[in-house]
């Protein structure tokens, strides 16, 4: 089952088909780009975002500003100064009342930091994480919104798995936020309330599918799945049933936190190869597989182990905390967990 991307270029815009690695766009262009509100761009005009200064030239060609956006010399991908604040986001209560800290909107994410999980040194490992993935060669400065919109532009980007997989889409609609088309930044439902519901996997819980629209007929979808049984026996029958232009859409979709044991996890990427073998290729969306995360529970391997949280002597496993297995070089947590060693031989075929 290759998974691999395929180039995704803009079909609307003119020079459609050139690549997105296109020359840097001329500065007195550049200079005459509509900045500042994506929801007054047309088509046919340039536009520089207001915040991470990129730009997309009518042609759809991207450049962006290397000067860091930040203040501490980061990038626009680490830059939380220019985020929303929570109370505009949640309310003025948001951390107040039974369940406070309690808000799932726009670019409001969890508040435990770092430091919390490792208190001797953990702002300086976070450091030094940026460091040494900028010291590989990873651009973080060329990963500009401008960059990804382009990418999508015109379609609908769908992050499908389980929770690990929603917070990439709460990351990936708040990198975005420049292009929403509603300046209050919040979320919409993909389909009716009936179609909604049976897209629901977690029955009796509200776990509907929901979106940000962007501008130019673009948005970004998250549905909740845990299991690739599901994947293919209910969600992507539905997205292909209903949503017309889903074959030229994006998938970007993981499963494998949830299993307990490999073999039900290799049974349902066989059911998905075989789903897939089954259709033809222009049918199809491009899928993009992404890896099982580590996780970060009181466990040897960081692994939700469910048999041991029913416990009540082991209620303080759901504690995140530093991932014992990594700390002790153990080759099989290095490998990238369970699920991920189990699902190499399938991103390869």
């Amino acid at each position: 089952m290759r998974l691999k991307p395929r180039k995704m270029k803009h079909r609307s815009q003119p020079g459609a088909g050139q690549s997105l690695q296109a020359p840097p766009l001329p500065r007195p262009l550049a200079a005459r780009a509509a900045a500042g509100n994506a929801r007054e761009w047309r088509e046919g005009e340039a536009f520089q975002a207001p915040i991470s200064r990129c730009t997309i030239a009518p042609d759809g060609s991207v450049t962006y500003d290397p000067t860091p956006v930040a203040a501490s010399g980061k990038p626009f991908l680490f830059d939380t100064s220019s985020l929303p604040s929570r109370q505009e986001m949640c309310g003025p209560n948001v951390d107040s009342g039974r369940r406070p800290g309690r808000c799932f909107s726009v670019c409001v994410f969890e508040t435990r930091m770092c430091g919390q999980v490792y208190p001797e040194d953990g702002a300086q490992r976070a450091e030094r994480a940026y460091r040494q993935l900028a010291s590989q060669g990873y651009r973080f400065g060329e990963l500009s919104p401008c960059e990804l919109f382009q990418r999508i532009r015109g379609r609908t980007m769908w992050w499908v798995g389980d929770s690990q997989t929603t917070h990439f889409y709460q990351a990936a609609e708040c990198f975005l936020r420049e292009f929403a088309a509603d300046n209050r930044l919040e979320r919409s439902l993909p389909f009716p309330k009936a179609i909604n519901d049976q897209l629901n996997t977690h029955p009796g819980q509200p776990i509907v599918p929901k979106c940000l629209d962007l501008v130019h007929n673009t948005r970004v979808c998250r549905v909740r799945v845990d299991t690739g049984r599901q994947l293919v026996e209910t969600v992507l029958p539905l997205l292909m049933q209903h949503h017309p232009t889903f074959a030229s859409d994006v998938v970007l979709f993981n499963f494998g936190l949830h299993y307990t044991s490999k073999e039900p996890f290799l049974a349902d990427l066989a059911a998905l190869a075989a789903w897939r073998a089954g259709r033809s290729p222009a049918s199809q969306p491009q899928m993009l597989w992404t890896d099982v995360p580590l996780q970060h529970f009181d466990t040897h391997d960081g692994r939700f182990k469910k048999h041991l949280i029913e416990q009540a002597p082991c209620r303080k496993c759901m504690q995140c905390k530093p991932v014992a297995g990594w700390e002790a070089g153990d080759a099989s947590v290095l490998a990238g967990s369970l699920m991920n060693t189990a699902a190499a031989p399938w991103q390869a075929a």
